[in-house]
Parts: structure tokens; sequence; C-alpha cells
């Protein structure tokens, strides 16, 4: 834009120049915008479904290793997850049970509480 540029309505030539053009932008609804000399990123603003819930999930990752790091457990030690939430997040656990397993070491992940026979068992 900064040399104008050449269009032609029917068969007549125009030339603009940069002075005689005025760009605005408009960024969409649901969208910010964030620029610098070289790069302009548009980031979809939207929470879908999905991605509350991936980050319910991400979420429950990150108290369970608050909890381990709290009880001072070794990095490998294995551990077994009981949890009670409200309905929204234990979707959320249910849908990303692997990965909440992964990340946190994890062998199972149970709604309820885990039976005290269950942790004697386990040692």
């Amino acid at each position: 834009m900064d040399s104008g540029i050449e269009l032609e309505i029917g068969q007549t030539p125009i030339s603009l120049s940069k002075e005689d053009l005025k760009v605005s932008e408009k960024v969409k609804s649901g969208f910010v915008k964030s620029d610098d000399s070289s790069l302009v990123v548009f980031l979809d603003t939207e929470i879908t479904a999905e991605l509350r819930k991936e980050s319910l999930a991400r979420e429950v990752v990150r108290r369970i290793q608050v909890m381990r790091k709290e009880l001072d457990l070794p990095y490998a030690a294995k551990i077994r997850v009981a949890y009670s939430s409200p309905s929204e997040v234990s979707q959320a656990i249910r849908t990303f049970d692997s990965y909440l397993k992964d990340e946190t070491l994890a062998t199972s992940i149970v709604k309820g509480d885990l039976k005290k026979r269950d942790c004697e068992k386990s040692g």
C-alpha cells in the first residue's frame, strides 16, 4: 500500500496514492489481536465445551501435583486417586482419564472414597 494502487473501473484507469487511502482494521467479534512490526496474531477467545473440559482436567492435574508435593512424594511414586466433584468436573475427569493418569502417575482414578482396605493392600 505504500506505493498506492492502480485499478480500473469500467475502462477508466484510476491511480490512488497512499494519501488517498485510509485503511482500518476491525477485529471480528470473539477474537483479539496483537501485533508488532513483523507479526500479527489473532486469538479466538471462544471457550467451547471441549476446551472447558480440557481446562478443568488441567486444573485437576495441577491440584494433584500440588498434593503430591505437599505429601513430599518421590518424583516417580505411583499413586491412586479418588475424587468427589461436581458433575462438570467428573465428566472432564472421565473424558481425560488417560491424560490425568499419565501426568500424575496415577494407576487409577475413581469417583468416591478409596476403601481403607484397598489402601492397606497397596501399602
